[in-house]
């Protein structure tokens, strides 16, 4: 990877699996964040991942890539207060079906026992749009969500 710096402006290049799926599973909806939060107890960990928005890339980044990007900083979490905080958050959210990719900065993946993938949510800069597991979805309200992540990657 290289990155070009210009007043203002940072590019990634040479980052060619940038448009390559992911590892995210291909279902979601509204029901899978309200189970886990009547049950956060089945939730083990979340990892936080969060791209510096003020970077620009040359093509979007998927959810699979923002897993995968090596300049993300990425946060483990297994304290249940930081799982709930940001369960609650994504619900606050009011994630909506949406239709157009988004270019994300933002994640969470919530794993259960023996670390498996229970849930992920995806977010871009503004936080308007994303992706739960892989579905794409627009948050009506996403202070939120975007607040929880910020404080999570820290």
């Amino acid at each position: 990877m290289i990155r070009l710096t210009f007043p203002r402006k940072t590019f990634l290049t040479g980052c060619g699996a940038l448009m390559a799926a992911g590892p995210f599973v291909a279902r979601a909806d509204a029901s899978d964040v309200a189970a886990l939060r009547r049950h956060p107890s089945s939730v083990a960990s979340m990892r936080v991942f969060l791209l510096d928005p003020s970077i620009t890339t040359l093509v979007a980044v998927t959810p699979g890539t923002l897993e995968t990007f090596k300049g993300v900083r990425v946060t483990t979490h297994t304290d249940a207060a930081s799982i709930r905080t940001v369960l609650d958050a994504l619900a606050a959210s009011k994630a909506q079906p949406g239709t157009s990719p988004a270019d994300v900065r933002y994640g969470v993946v919530f794993f259960g026992a023996a670390n498996r993938r229970l849930l992920s949510a995806y977010a871009d800069r503004y936080g308007t749009r994303g992706a739960i597991d892989a579905a794409r979805v627009t948050y009506g309200d996403p202070g939120p969500l975007i607040a929880a992540l910020k404080r999570a990657s820290h």
